[in-house]
């Protein structure tokens, strides 16, 4: 599974950006398979796996959170998440 991170300051926009490019996969022909509010709605925070190109590409925009972070790669990694 390849990772990449999008890191920064708190509220700089990675959510933003980040849900920009979901958009953008769903927009050309990506499959939303789980998505799911994470943490406080306010945030606007969610997590997904989308089905895109034969990839399975999974998004997770609650990253300042070290163990919850850990616990949601580990879990993609077993559902064979490709990034």
């Amino acid at each position: 599974m390849k990772i990449i991170p999008l890191r920064g300051k708190d509220k700089c926009g990675k959510t933003e950006t980040l849900t920009i490019v979901y958009l953008k996969i769903l927009d050309n022909k990506g499959e939303s398979t789980c998505k799911k509010t994470e943490g406080n709605p306010i945030f606007k925070d969610f997590s997904d796996i989308v089905k895109y190109k034969g990839l399975k590409v999974a998004f997770f925009t609650m990253g300042d959170y070290s163990t919850v972070t850990t616990r949601i790669i580990k879990e993609y990694h077993t559902q064979k998440v490709d990034v």
